[in-house]
């Protein structure tokens, strides 16, 4: 039902009440026991450290980052030469900015 029961060091037990219940009590009606199965087989002496398989090394793994940190700086420096040639192409040439000579 969602109580739970704690015991304190001194013996007394404390039983906790979901505040849910008060509101929606169908909610708090008992669904029954719950079936718990053993397992056929009990799990191996080193099963918890079983790890799975790489399938690529670390120094793979690091070279394909570095590369594809290479490739963004790549892409990102050619869009700024091409934005830095747009605006050369739009630029008046200095001579025709010049103020006269007085």
């Amino acid at each position: 039902m969602g109580t739970v029961t704690w015991t304190a060091a001194t013996g007394r037990t404390y039983t906790t009440k979901p505040g849910g219940s008060l509101f929606f009590p169908i909610l708090a009606t008992p669904t029954g026991e719950v079936a718990i199965r053993k397992l056929a087989t009990e799990p191996g002496e080193h099963r918890g450290l079983m790890m799975p398989r790489r399938t690529r090394t670390r120094a793979e793994e690091r070279n394909e980052r570095i590369a594809a940190e290479r490739r963004i700086n790549e892409q990102r420096l050619k869009r700024q030469r091409w934005q830095f040639e747009e605006l050369e192409k739009h630029r008046q040439p200095l001579a025709a900015n010049d103020p006269p000579p007085f």
